[in-house]
């Protein structure tokens, strides 16, 4: 219907897309408590403002401090990749038992101490032991072992025909929330440092930046453990509030004179005498 009512192509197509009928697509959260999936793209969002922006200034800081050419502080990154590999194996392995509430919390606690880690051993004299080999493996195990809770949180109690939205809908808190993140810690960084290229002012306002970072990812731990709920039992959260079905009360066999009872209880006399001879 184009044109219709003097109307624009985008006016058009955004009265297809609201048409009660037939649109395009469901305007509306996915799963059945859309706040409980809020709550985990709320996490997500905090948990990657810290992580994205924390790992542009460990780049900075290698290159601009420290003297790394590009690839050197490329090659550098290889522990972080290797730990968040070993960190989505744990969370694999332990998701059924500790939930995604708790392993959300453990994880995103070790990403804030280990970037914390860069914000303690930040200086202009740094090696790659100090400054970034025991930081790199902390933080990168414990961002490893938010991505599979976070997807499993994500997409619990989601129709089938839902599940794209829902990741969807995560992906892009992932994306936002290291956007604004790094917004906000590169302007807490340049005010720290001021105009000034010096390696040792660099260096506080990368660190400040860090310490910044690390709150972020400490805040998402901490977030998790107070707005996701528990699903550690059974890997969706009890919120029924329903009593455990009691157990089903036995049934006794009938014998011979109960299937002969009519429908007034007596029994037939002849049965009984056949039965008792």
């Amino acid at each position: 219907m184009p044109g219709a009512a003097g109307g624009g192509p985008a006016e058009d197509q955004v009265a297809v897309d609201v048409a009660p009928d037939r649109p395009v697509g469901p305007y509306r959260l996915p799963g059945g408590e859309a706040a409980g999936h809020r709550a985990v793209d709320d996490v997500c969002l905090l948990l990657s403002s810290g992580q994205f922006a924390a790992f542009y200034f460990v780049s900075l800081c290698l290159q601009q401090v420290l003297g790394y050419g590009p690839t050197a502080a490329g090659v550098a990154f290889l522990p972080f990749s290797a730990g968040v590999v070993v960190g989505s194996v744990i969370a694999t392995r332990t998701v059924a038992a500790l939930g995604t509430r708790r392993l959300l919390a453990i994880g995103g606690a070790l990403a804030a101490l280990g970037i914390a880690g860069f914000a303690v051993t930040a200086g202009t004299d740094g090696t790659f032991l100090t400054f970034v080999l025991g930081p790199s493996v902390v933080s990168a195990i414990g961002i490893g072992m938010c991505f599979v809770p976070l997807g499993t949180a994500a997409t619990t109690d989601v129709a089938p025909g839902e599940t794209g939205m829902a990741s969807g809908l995560l992906n892009s808190s992932r994306q936002v929330g290291g956007s604004l993140g790094l917004a906000v810690l590169v302007t807490v960084a340049a005010q720290v440092s001021g105009d000034s290229n010096r390696p040792a002012d660099l260096v506080s306002g990368y660190a400040t930046a860090f310490w910044a970072a690390a709150g972020l990812l400490a805040a998402g731990a901490s977030a998790a453990l107070v707005i996701l709920p528990d699903t550690r039992r059974t890997g969706r959260a009890d919120t029924s509030g329903t009593a455990p079905a009691a157990a089903p009360t036995a049934v006794p066999v009938a014998g011979p004179e109960d299937s002969a009872k009519n429908s007034v209880g007596t029994v037939d006399p002849a049965v009984s005498r056949s039965t008792q001879g």
